[in-house]
């Protein structure tokens, strides 16, 4: 589900190290989707202010909110019904440009 949240941001990566942080940004994002949008917006708002130090320049960093935005409502579009926090996601490199990649949902409650 990351993966095709992801759509063509995580075939963009020329690393592993690219590939890590790109997925970690999809999780982030499919995680502010489970939020309602008033507050999904806050918390974009929030990320955003801390990743200005990271960002190569102000047109970056709008193309960083801008991107997550869209995945944000890709997930409300593609998995409206699936409401598990993704826990965890981590990029293996398999081979030349393949990854694996490994997400943990929360399993939620347990009965």
């Amino acid at each position: 589900m990351l993966v095709e949240l992801g759509d063509g941001l995580l075939q963009t990566a020329d690393s592993q190290e690219e590939m890590q942080i790109y997925l970690d940004l999809v999780r982030i994002a499919w995680n502010m989707a489970l939020e309602p949008p008033a507050r999904s917006k806050t918390e974009l708002k929030r990320f955003i202010k801390k990743q200005r130090r990271y960002a190569p320049s102000v047109k970056g960093l709008k193309a960083l909110e801008g991107e997550r935005r869209r995945m944000v409502e890709r997930k409300r579009h593609l998995f409206p019904d699936i409401d598990k926090e993704a826990l965890f996601a981590q990029a293996i490199h398999v081979d030349g440009g393949d990854y694996t990649i490994r997400a943990y949902f929360d399993p939620g409650e347990q009965a």
